[in-house]
C-alpha cells in the first residue's frame, strides 16, 4: 500500500510549471466535472506521475461515466452473468464476450468488452448501433473484407503509449 499526502488532492487550474503529467487539465472543460471528480483526477495524476517517474503513460482527458447514459452491472452481477468471465473454468467461449467477439483487433475486443461491462442505455445510440450492426449484415462482403484488412492493422492505441513514452522518456535524457 502506498500512502499518498493530501495536497496531492488540490488542483488549482492556474498552478502549472511545465512537464507536469496534468497539463491536459488546461484545455479541459473543468465545468463539466464537480470539485471531487478534479480533486480525485489530480490525486490520480500525481500517483501516475510519482510511480512512472521520468516516463510519463500517454493519458487521454478524462470523461465522464453518467448512469443515466451507461448500466451500472457490480462485478457479482457481471459474473453471475458471465459477462466476460466464466465462473467454471477458462472457457471463453462460455461467456457473452466470448459468443459475441468476433472482432479482428485489439482495440476492436477492447471496445466490446466495455460496451458489455457497461452498456449504454441512450436509445439513439443504441439504434446508431444496431444500424451499424444491419448495415454490416446486409453487405456481407464488405463486412469481411474490412475485417481482413483489419486483422492488419497494429493496435494504435498500445503504439500510441508506446511512443508517448519513450519521447519522454528521451526528452527527459537529453535535457
Amino acid at each position: 500500500m502506498t500512502v499518498i499526502p493530501s495536497e496531492w488532492f488540490h488542483f488549482d487550474k492556474n498552478e502549472y510549471s511545465p512537464g507536469q503529467s496534468f497539463e491536459y487539465f488546461k484545455a479541459l472543460n473543468i465545468t463539466e466535472f464537480s470539485s471531487i471528480e478534479i480533486s480525485a483526477a489530480a490525486g490520480l495524476l500525481k500517483f501516475v506521475s510519482y510511480t512512472q517517474k521520468d516516463v510519463s503513460p500517454l493519458i487521454n482527458a478524462p470523461t465522464k461515466f453518467s448512469q443515466q447514459t451507461h448500466m451500472a452491472i457490480d462485478p457479482n452481477t457481471r459474473q453471475s452473468l458471465e459477462l466476460t468471465k466464466p465462473l467454471l473454468g477458462n472457457e471463453k467461449k462460455a461467456t457473452l464476450l466470448g459468443v459475441l467477439d468476433n472482432t479482428s483487433s485489439a482495440a476492436g475486443k477492447r471496445l466490446l468488452h466495455s460496451r458489455i461491462c457497461a452498456p449504454s442505455t441512450v436509445v439513439s445510440v443504441i439504434n446508431k448501433r444496431l444500424n451499424a450492426v444491419e448495415f454490416f449484415f446486409e453487405k456481407h462482403n464488405l463486412a469481411e473484407n474490412l475485417q481482413k484488412a483489419l486483422r492488419y492493422c497494429p493496435d494504435i492505441e498500445r503504439k500510441l503509449q508506446k511512443v508517448s513514452c519513450c519521447k519522454l522518456f528521451l526528452i527527459s535524457v537529453l535535457f
